[in-house]
């Protein structure tokens, strides 16, 4: 299997999941969590209908997220606003989905909560981590984001109902 391959079968298997409606989409319209976007944003990482079957998802987000390659929620931003909405944000998983977004210009700004370690922001993103949140290194986050806003979270506060806290509209 050649990884151009493994890739495809990825992302297939990312579209089926958001199809799947067990599963279903990170990306999410009309969540009020997401005010400062117009309530459109992707979700992070076990927020699909079922945590466990939505699981092995997750991962393949994850593996093409970090290759800076488009997952199904960022098929499923477009497909649903195209690129008028200027606006995207994202939590956690959901963040290397709007990098995508953000660094193609397929959105003029991202706004990345919990951003997780190794994943560089685009210049149009605004970042915010947690300063003990293990997802995105804590304060180590800094290094690879360094205009990041650090919040103080504790390593349990990696929810993004804890980032809101610290939103400023």
């Amino acid at each position: 299997l050649k990884p151009e391959e493994l890739n495809w079968l990825l992302m297939a298997g990312s579209i089926a999941g958001n199809k799947w409606e067990s599963v279903g989409s990170r990306f999410v319209r009309e969540d009020e969590s997401f005010s400062k976007t117009k309530n459109d944003g992707v979700r992070g990482g076990g927020n699909r209908g079922n945590i466990m079957i939505g699981l092995p998802f997750d991962v393949m987000d994850i593996a093409l997220g970090y290759q800076g390659l488009p997952d199904a929620s960022v098929r499923d931003y477009l497909s649903a606003l195209g690129t008028e909405n200027a606006l995207s944000t994202g939590h956690s998983l959901g963040t290397l989905t709007n990098i995508y977004l953000g660094s193609n210009g397929l959105t003029d700004q991202v706004y990345l909560y919990s951003i997780p370690f190794g994943a560089v922001a685009p210049p149009n993103a605004g970042v915010m981590i947690g300063s003990w949140d293990l997802v995105n290194g804590g304060w180590a986050g800094k290094l690879l984001n360094w205009d990041a806003e650090v919040v103080p979270l504790k390593p349990w506060e990696h929810g993004f109902e804890n980032y809101k806290r610290y939103i400023k509209d």
